[in-house]
């Protein structure tokens, strides 16, 4: 079983070097909360990861100076799906245009976008493969589908796409719009009321960002390319997620409900039979996950 990735920052520069296979790699959004957990994923003593945030400094390398990785991680978003509803243009003035410029910098690289299981809507009953109709609910999914068919021409295939699914791991700002289980577990401890939109009977599949990093490492060191579905593999009611944080915590959440947006995706199942038969499947069930975020 392999480790759990946990976040890594490396203080006195943007390469970091650990264990690994002999790549350059480079991650954008290095800011953000996912990409410190694809460097450390991806480091070791042959290898070179990069780190890179459209703003250069403090052990941060701007996008002009990518140069030509092996390997180049996109884990930059300009909104989240929230977000994305207040400024639907944001994606082809922003993250459209930056994806054009990384794939014209480093043209040989094996590029990796990060898109999401919100590009195939509610599955209902039929979960949905890689191969399944695409049915966006708001200006999030759309753009990520957008992205992901600029990516497929420009590299001309040399690339991997991977709709991940509702990652859990970090405990983010409960104030801010993404998350929910950061803001859960806010409410169990500090007593806050939660917003339940709709009736809580949402499902979605989790996560654990762990799984998500050694299965990203996974396939590029396979040197897959297409379309892969990440995620667990099993889908959780919120009201489950509730009852599980309260069951771990011993703390009681008090929730008040407000209207159900109607681009958020009310029912997701996600096949990952395409990453199994790659030889990965996920370690951390959803209680771990949440056990390991409570104790975080």
């Amino acid at each position: 079983m392999e480790a759990e990735i946990t976040t890594f920052i490396e203080p006195d520069g943007p390469t970091v070097r650990q264990g690994g296979s002999g790549m350059k790699v480079a991650v954008t959004s290095a800011r953000g909360r996912l990409a410190p957990h694809v460097a450390e994923a991806f480091s070791g003593p042959q290898n070179t990861v990069q780190r890179f945030s459209r703003q250069s400094g403090g052990g941060y390398l701007s996008y002009d100076d990518l140069g030509q990785p092996d390997v180049l991680i996109h884990c930059a978003w300009s909104s989240v799906p929230l977000t994305a509803e207040e400024d639907p243009s944001r994606t082809e003035r922003e993250d459209l245009p930056l994806i054009r410029q990384l794939i014209h910098q480093a043209p040989r690289a094996l590029f990796v976008f990060l898109s999401s299981g919100a590009v195939y809507g509610n599955t209902g009953s039929s979960p949905a493969d890689e191969s399944s109709p695409l049915n966006p609910l708001g200006a999030y999914a759309r753009g990520k589908i957008a992205a992901e068919a600029l990516v497929r021409e420009a590299t001309h295939g040399h690339c991997l796409i991977l709709r991940t699914t509702n990652i859990l791991g970090e405990l983010l700002d409960p104030h801010k719009p993404q998350g929910v289980l950061p803001r859960l577990i806010h409410a169990a401890q500090t007593g806050a009321s939660f917003s339940l939109w709709g009736d809580g009977n949402t499902v979605k599949d989790y996560l654990h960002v762990s799984d998500c990093v050694a299965a990203m490492r996974h396939l590029v060191n396979r040197k897959e390319r297409g379309v892969f579905n990440v995620g667990s593999g099993r889908s959780t009611s919120l009201l489950e997620l509730i009852a599980l944080i309260q069951k771990l915590s011993g703390r009681t959440i008090t929730t008040h409900k407000l209207p159900h947006y109607a681009w958020d995706v009310s029912h997701s199942q996600i096949l990952v039979a395409k990453l199994a038969q790659a030889g990965w499947s996920p370690r951390v069930d959803v209680e771990e996950a949440v056990r390991r975020c409570l104790a975080s």
